[in-house]
């Protein structure tokens, strides 16, 4: 699903209006343009426009809303308590529109889950977007047994639910991808108070308040939700694990550090308020969307290599708002105000803004003394800079980069303020007191004294740029370097002459010229609705080389920056079109009127550039280009005019684009260059062509010199892909689904390198780990990353000498062609177009079972196209026996296969099985992913289980009928009072049964709960015969050995006569019906490498059961309280077990009967005391049991549609010992009470049953 939304998000994004402008990171400023009707992800545009939409009402008035409740209650001043205790407060200024929107539903979110306010209706998020996860979360009921164990409640396995929506006193666990969700409390005393598992999922909508660390935490592969609170005592409110994913909508309010801690990717949209350091600890990926407010040093801390986005507001009282590591990213589109007068971004890796940044240190710059790196910042914002501060800052020894294309806003500090490294502006200075520079920083952009008499110095660095007063006029002095133009309308050659003055001005008016510009600067400011700037009106391309035009929009000015009527040629030139936050949709920086774009060396446009046409780089090193056109887009060398008239001192090509959307992309290397190599790299966001192309996109045909071409993703390449005549290298890292051809041209040795992500230890076939390509003119074609398949059906491969190298295990796939007709496998026809053809692969081939495959035959052999590469091993799944010989000059090789008999698997006793599995392959392909990855030890399991599995159903599905049955019929049997003539005695009882079953040798065991509620009425008939009536209902829920639950419902039905005959004897007759329904699901797992494969995977085990039961007894007195109550008693019970199938029905039992013959003896011990009001009795005894069982089938069951025997299946035990004590007590009143537990005895497993009940004698 990701990856289809990501193909339609690429198709929608090649409807283009206008191009419009990327950013780069790196050491250097390099050029990027994009073109979209909507601005493209991840580009300059595109940043601009989120951070106008994430900081829209943040200087407003926005407040939190206000809610009272029981348990949760924010107040105007954005205190947020909980059971009356402040858990946090929340800062009331600078909360743009959008974050108000989320943390309004945050508040939404307490009040109904907490408070109990169950009429709210939970709103979408600032995006327009559903709350993730919110809905399915609440809808989930539990299912599956939950563990109680020493540490906490665990539930395991995929599609098992555990809801608590009460008080947790232990950690709440989701093992093995289960599923669990607090609507309650969780609180105890120790770590992990909702714990979620490798693959599984988790939901808070309630409180979380364990003592410890981890509040919520997030295994590998798992997700997890926090609607509610987080409260643990300790560190790491939400921790994220290692490709886990986090959503914060509610508060996360930890007393340590580490409000989220995210080694995956976590998203804040709601609050962190953690008291300790880091409200987001990034390692990972992390959003935040909402509020981060913590008390510590780091509001969003960026470690080494993680990447950190801020939309909402960091109002954190530490040091840092954004701290960035070493090589860590940090983007700044929302608000980021340091209340403690410290860095709102501190930056050794590299940080960018695009909002605001307001503290002691707008971006304060620092160094990693272990790799001795230094970070960089950007600035395309706001920066708000403070008496006595600066607005970006590097101190003295620490090095690095610093580059001002926004706005910064100077309040008596410094603006931009460096004792080491380097620092230009390209942007504007507003400097209302102060220095504007200090130290070596050059300026080619605008400074505007924003009150009068004031002389800001500008620094040591070079000084390009104007210095305006308040009202955009030049102030006098400091200006010598410029021609002031507002008064004219164009750029003469006489004014060009001058030499000593390189800057123009102007304001509020257009400038025409004709020339090309070389070291000049053109700056602009506009109010209006001037329409162009500067109009470039000559015939020829406009070249600007070393280069800047800085034009300001303020004040609602709008229009466009530069306004070119030919091609336009960038070489080391920047052009910046800076505006107030609120005004950035109404600007062009560049407008092409049907002209194309070159870009030479490190060229930037920073804002729009609209108009149609084509895009040229020349002998370009620039680094992570967006790119978007309605056009083509060319690479290619200078020259060697070019490199004179250029100044270009490196021609070669060594570029990557971070976005490219072009109808096609041009590789046109024809400049005579014998030591460099031609780098392109295309990154994740690439789309050439449309959907419907069929002629090269990718076209490289006319090139003469080597070309290494990498793409990262092929999906977006919607054409064919030609190189050159030279030796060309194509790498694609992520080998996907291509239907193009891959054409790598005429050189001698062309190589094609694929690869996929290792699987490790676990494989399954996927589009991934295919290789399906149209390859032609290749030499060498590499695969690595784990496992491989080839699709002969789409592969094609055309060379003279070509060599197919896998770097892992190649998997060739066998199918059948019938009866008789042998086989064909997926590397058939394959190499038919090559004349010589060698594979090899690191870890061997493996012939596999294939999705059309049956063992129909003992054994095969079929003919090979291709060689065998050195030290190549060929082995096969774990049914094949292989061997080979290779192909030589005289003849073909062949591979011979042999399928293997039980026997030589170790499964001679389960020979039925293993033949009726191995000839019924086609039908499953779980089952054959099974065979072809598990190891013989696993084969071997998989097999004998499926006996196991089948006698859990013939064997289990009636032992435990018939374990019900005992507790109901045991229950009235041991009921000691008796209604008198005339009377009624009613009562009822709750029992708990725990009952074992050790199993064989080959059938499954069990150890169950079976639980039940009994009420019975008895009428007194005369003083010796009595008669009642009995019904009961209750749940079973059975582990069975080795993985599998039957879990169901029972309910019994019963009568029975009580009578004393004259001699004394006490008779009682009882008859019962049992219906027990139970639904059994085996521990199945699709995936292989260490994991067994069920071939059972589930099925129905209904039953039901009639019993006839006659009991004697005769009591003898020993003295007046204490008697001895010797019994005989039998007991018959026919159980009818319906028809078992799976879901899949490959498996079946048919209905069948089984009959259970009981005898029994024993005798109780009776003492009985006088209470007030009442009569007291305490009882204990023993019972011995003798059985016999029939069964009306042999034990066979159907597996795809072949008769199997069970092998040694096993009956129920022969006899049992039980031992037993209880009391009953009855008020003269009428009411009683009674309780008993009993303990049973077997060759089969040890069995407890436990009751209690009330009656009442009236």
């Amino acid at each position: 699903m990701k990856r289809e939304l990501e193909k339609s998000l690429k198709r929608y994004l090649k409807r283009k209006v206008r191009i419009t402008l990327g950013f780069v990171t790196a050491f250097a400023i390099m050029g990027n343009v994009g073109l979209a009707s909507e601005a493209i992800e991840g580009s300059l545009d595109w940043s601009m426009e989120k951070a106008k939409e994430w900081t829209e009402g943040y200087d407003g008035s926005n407040k939190i809303k206000e809610i009272t409740g029981d348990r949760v209650s924010i107040s105007e001043a954005g205190e947020i308590k909980l059971d009356g205790i402040v858990l946090v407060t929340v800062p009331q200024t600078n909360i743009s529109n959008k974050v108000l929107t989320n943390i309004n539903n945050t508040a939404d979110l307490l009040d109904k889950h907490i408070n109990g306010n169950t009429e709210l209706v939970i709103g979408k998020d600032a995006d327009g977007n559903e709350i993730v996860g919110y809905n399915e979360g609440l809808a989930l009921q539990n299912n599956g047994e939950v563990v109680e164990q020493d540490t906490g409640f665990e539930i395991s396995g995929e599609g098992n639910i555990f809801v608590n929506d009460g008080e947790l006193n232990k950690s709440q666990k989701s093992l093995e991808g289960a599923t669990i969700v607090n609507k309650g409390e969780i609180t105890f005393t120790g770590d992990g108070g909702q714990s979620i598992g490798n693959n599984g999922v988790g939901y808070n909508y309630g409180i979380i308040s364990n003592s410890g660390d981890y509040g919520q935490s997030v295994g590998s592969n798992g997700v997890g939700y926090n609607y509610g609170i987080i409260a643990n005592k300790k560190n790491q409110g939400q921790s994220i694990g290692s490709n886990g994913v986090g959503y914060n909508y509610g508060i996360i309010a930890n007393d340590g550090v580490s409000g989220q801690y995210i080694l995956g990717t976590g998203y804040n949209y709601g609050i962190i308020a953690n008291d300790g350091s880091n409200g987001q600890n990034i390692l990972g990926i992390g959003y935040n969307y909402g509020i981060i407010a913590n008390s510590g040093n780091t509001g969003q801390n960026i470690g080494s290599n993680g990447i950190g986005y801020n939309f909402g507001l960091i109002h954190n009282k530490g040091n840092y708002g954004q701290n960035i590591g070493s090589n860590g990213v940090g983007y700044n589109y929302g608000v980021i105000i340091n209340t403690n007068n410290n860095s709102a971004q501190s930056i050794i890796g590299t940080g960018y803004n695009y909002g605001i940044l307001s503290g002691l240190y707008g971006q304060f710059i620092s160094k990693d003394t272990t790799t001795n790196t230094s970070g960089i910042g950007y600035n395309y914002g706001i920066i708000n800079v403070n008496t006595n501060a600066s607005g970006q800052y590097i101190g003295k020894d620490k090095g690095g980069k610093v580059y001002n294309y926004g706005i910064i806003n100077n309040n008596g500090g410094t603006a931009i303020n460096i004792s080491s490294g380097e620092a230009s502006n390209y942007g504007v200075v507003k400097n209302t007191t102060g220095a504007v520079f200090n130290g070596k920083v050059d300026n080619y952009g605008i400074v505007i004294y924003t009150t009068d008499n004031q002389n800001g110095s500008l620094g040591a660095g070079i000084n390009k740029g104007v210095v305006l007063a308040k009202d955009y006029t030049l102030v006098s002095g400091k200006n010598n370097h410029v021609t002031d133009l507002s008064s004219t309308g164009s750029i003469t050659t006489a004014i060009l002459n001058e030499e000593e003055k390189t800057t123009y001005y102007t304001k509020d008016n257009t400038i025409n010229f004709s020339q090309d510009l070389t070291g000049n600067v053109l700056t602009a400011v506009i109010t209006g609705d001037n329409d162009v700037a500067y109009n470039y009106t000559g015939s020829d391309e406009l070249i600007l080389n070393d280069s800047v035009v800085t034009g300001y929009f303020t004040d609602g000015g709008k229009g466009t920056l530069l306004n070119v009527s030919n091609d336009l040629v960038l070489v080391n030139s920047t052009i910046n079109a800076v505006t107030d936050i609120e005004n950035r949709d109404n600007v062009t920086a560049v407008k092409l009127d049907g002209g194309t774009l070159t870009q030479i060396g490190e060229s930037q446009i920073v804002g729009k550039v609209e108009g149609e046409g084509g895009i040229n780089y020349l002998a370009s090193q620039s680094k992570e280009q967006s790119i978007s056109i309605n056009g083509e887009v060319t690479l290619r060398n200078a020259t060697a005019d070019e490199v004179i008239n250029y100044g270009i001192t490196n021609n070669k090509t060594d570029i990557s684009f971070k976005i490219l959307e072009a109808d096609k992309l041009t590789l046109d290397f024809t400049v005579e260059d014998s030591e460099n190599v031609n780098k392109i790299v295309l990154g994740d966001n690439v789309v050439i062509g449309e959907a419907t192309t069929t002629t090269p996109v990718i076209d490289g045909s006319s090139s003469s010199e080597k070309i290494n071409l990498t793409i990262n993703d092929i999906t977006g390449i919607h054409g064919d892909i030609t190189l050159g005549n030279n030796d060309d290298t194509l790498t694609i890292a992520k080998n996907y689904a291509y239907d193009g051809v891959i054409d790598l041209g005429n050189g001698t040795n062309d190589i094609l390198n694929l690869s996929h992500s290792d699987e490790g230890t676990t494989h399954v076939k996927n589009e991934e780990n295919t290789f399906n390509y149209k390859v032609h003119n290749v030499e060498e074609i590499n695969l690595t990353g784990g496992h491989w398949h080839i699709d002969n059906t789409k592969t094609e491969i055309t060379g003279d000498k070509v060599n197919l190298n896998i770097s892992g295990e190649l998997h060739v796939e066998v199918n059948s062609l019938g009866a008789g007709k042998g086989v064909e496998t997926s590397m058939d026809g394959v190499g038919k177009d090559v004349n010589d053809f060698t594979v090899s692969a690191g870890e061997g081939i493996k012939f596999v079972v294939g999705d059309n495959f049956n063992a129909l035959e003992p054994s095969y052999s079929f003919e090979t196209e291709y060689k065998l590469g050195a030290d190549t091993e060929i082995k096969g799944a774990v049914i094949f026996d292989t061997s080979a010989s290779t192909v030589t000059e005289d003849s073909v090789g062949h591979i011979n296969i042999r399928v293997k008999e039980a026997d030589e698997l170790g499964l001679g006793d389960y020979a039925a099985i293993y033949d009726t599995v191995i000839k019924n392959l086609s039908e499953n392909d779980a089952l054959r992913n099974a065979i072809n990855y598990q190891d013989g030890g696993q084969f071997q399991d998989m097999i004998k289980n499926t006996d196991f599995q089948a006698s859990a159903f013939y064997t289990t599905g009636y032992a435990v009928t018939k374990d019900v049955t005992d507790m109901y019929m045991d229950t009235v049997e041991s009921f000691g009072r008796k209604a008198g003539a005339g009377e009624w005695l009613a009562f009822g009882k709750y029992l708990s049964s725990d009952t074992e079953f050790d199993g064989g040798s080959s059938s499954r065991g069990y150890d169950g709960d079976i639980t039940g509620t009994v009420g019975m009425v008895e009428y007194g008939v005369n003083d010796t015969t009595s008669y009642g009536v009995v019904f009961g209902k209750g749940d079973t829920e059975i582990d069975i050995t080795g993985g599998g639950k039957l879990d169901g419902d029972n309910t019994y039905i019963g009568g029975y006569v009580k009578h004393t005959t004259e001699g004394g004897i006490e008779l009682l007759g009882n008859i019962g019906f049992t219906k027990s329904d139970l639904d059994a699901k085996f521990s199945t797992h699709d995936t292989v490498g260490g994991v067994n494969y069920n071939i059972i995977s589930d099925g129905s085990s209904d039953a039901d059961a009639i019993t006839l039961s006659l009991k004697a007894k005769k009591p003898y007195s020993i003295s007046e309280t204490l008697r001895v109550e010797p019994m005989l008693g039998a007991r018959y019970t026919l159980i009818n077990q319906d028809a078992v199938e799976s879901s899949d029905r490959n498996f079946r039992i048919d209905e069948r009967d089984v009959t259970v013959l009981e005898g029994m003896a024993g005798a109780d011990l009776v003492k009985d005391f006088s209470v007030a009001n009442g009569k007291l009795s305490l009882k204990t005894g023993v019972e011995v049991s003798l059985l016999s069982v029939s069964d009306s089938d042999d034990a066979r069951y159907t597996l795809y549609g072949n008769e199997i025997a069970l092998v040694n299946e096993e009956e129920i035990a022969d006899s049992k010992v039980s031992a037993h004590v209880g009391f009953g007590y009855e008020h003269e009143n009428g009411v009683g009470v009674d309780a008993r537990y009993k303990f049973i005895w077997t060759d089969k497993g040890d069995s407890n049953r436990a009751e209690v009940g009330l009656s009442y004698r009236f």
